[in-house]
């Protein structure tokens, strides 16, 4: 991926086993990064889940003394190394925070309605648990399984609750994160979002409602969509679910509907792909570029 690069380290719980590094184009095993310095020399550091503390901070030392490493942040949390004022894709950056695959799909719905000029969006996240790392998908279908055999679930690891068959808002503390992530892609927008973490493996979902400038038609929405591209309308009285979005590379609407000055619908999409992959692409992209 970058020719200097000799590997680069991703992390999902708090005791690392593997990291995974690009090697000449091809995928490689290598063991656990323990010394930072074997980062030297390379163009770039992808890191996917935020590390346990303890190597965080050690991460985000060595990444403060070496500013010449451009830094792809694609973790929720984020090392805080991040330069919001530099969106993904700016020359000349060197610490890019990808924002929460939750938002790629309403991100996507609203840019699509940029000519109809958005002034207020609000917006209910429904988040799977994909977005709590890969082996919180194991811990789901573990709880799934205990309440099916009538058992209760053991106690979670890694998941805010028990979320099998259930849902339950998501800490206010990551909302928070949420609305000023998107805040950040849409500046002049004022955003008001509800976030509900849902035992779900895959596939992002919402409900965005967006008042734009003067009053909607469907038809004018409808035109701006097949222009687009990216967010596609799905047929009459069909009902769309989330997992129906994984792998692939739009964003899919149902039950749109415009009163006045409002458009309203239910989105669906893979936000890991269109939002993380995408996300990352652009930012090699940036960095290739200059």
């Amino acid at each position: 991926m970058f020719p200097t690069a000799r590997r680069s380290y991703s992390h999902t719980t708090g005791d690392p086993e593997v990291s995974i590094a690009e090697v000449a184009g091809e995928a490689a095993l290598v063991p656990p990064l323990t010394d930072f310095d074997e980062l030297a020399g390379s163009t770039a550091v992808i890191v996917t889940t935020a590390p346990a503390p303890a190597v965080a901070v050690a991460l985000v030392e060595w990444l403060r003394s070496h500013p010449e490493v451009t830094v792809v942040d694609a973790s929720v949390t984020g090392l805080g190394l991040e330069d919001p004022e530099r969106p993904v894709g700016a020359r000349g950056a060197h610490r890019y925070h990808l924002a929460d695959p939750a938002l790629a799909g309403p991100a996507a719905f609203v840019a699509a309605l940029a000519e109809l000029e958005p002034r207020e969006c609000q917006i209910t996240l429904i988040n799977p648990v994909s977005g709590f790392g890969g082996e919180a998908l194991e811990e789901l279908a573990a709880q799934g399984v205990a309440r099916l055999s009538g058992a209760q679930p053991k106690r979670p690891r890694l998941l805010p609750g028990i979320l099998a068959f259930d849902l339950a808002p998501s800490a206010a503390g990551h909302r928070d994160q949420l609305a000023a992530q998107f805040s950040r892609l849409f500046p002049e927008l004022s955003v008001r979002i509800q976030s509900l973490d849902a035992g779900v493996f895959l596939g992002h979902a919402a409900v965005v409602q967006v008042r734009c400038g003067s009053r909607v038609r469907v038809s004018a929405v409808r035109s701006l969509f097949r222009e687009g591209g990216i967010v596609r309308l799905a047929r009459p009285h069909e009902r769309l679910c989330p997992s129906e979005a994984v792998d692939h590379d739009h964003v899919r609407c149902s039950d749109l509907s415009c009163s006045g000055e409002w458009v309203s619908a239910w989105v669906v999409a893979d936000g890991h792909r269109i939002g993380t992959v995408a996300g990352v692409i652009a930012a090699i992209d940036a960095i290739t570029a200059s």
